[in-house]
């Protein structure tokens, strides 16, 4: 498989930056001096906390769909009585 230079370019973008992202971390969690600063033992990480946050606000903006109402009767409520013996 033959790369274009764009393509090349990127893949060499990406690769500086994630370089650039794992020495911060090495640094980081490496500092004997941390508990100093307040934080704690682990390294933030803002793109965890994002996703973390996504997940939990998911309930927040629920709506109520035909879909979702269907799901829930057919995952949930109609199985009931089979696994009760009725």
């Amino acid at each position: 498989m033959v790369l274009s230079s764009e393509e090349q370019e990127f893949i060499k973008r990406k690769h500086e930056a994630t370089l650039k992202l794992r020495q911060e971390f090495l640094k980081q969690s490496s500092n004997p001096y941390r508990h100093a600063t307040g934080e704690g033992g682990t390294v933030f990480d803002a793109g965890l906390a994002r996703f973390q946050a996504m997940r939990v606000s998911n309930y927040e903006h629920f709506k109520p769909t035909g879909k979702s109402f269907r799901t829930g009767l057919f995952a949930v409520v109609l199985p009931m009585p089979s696994t009760l013996g009725l």
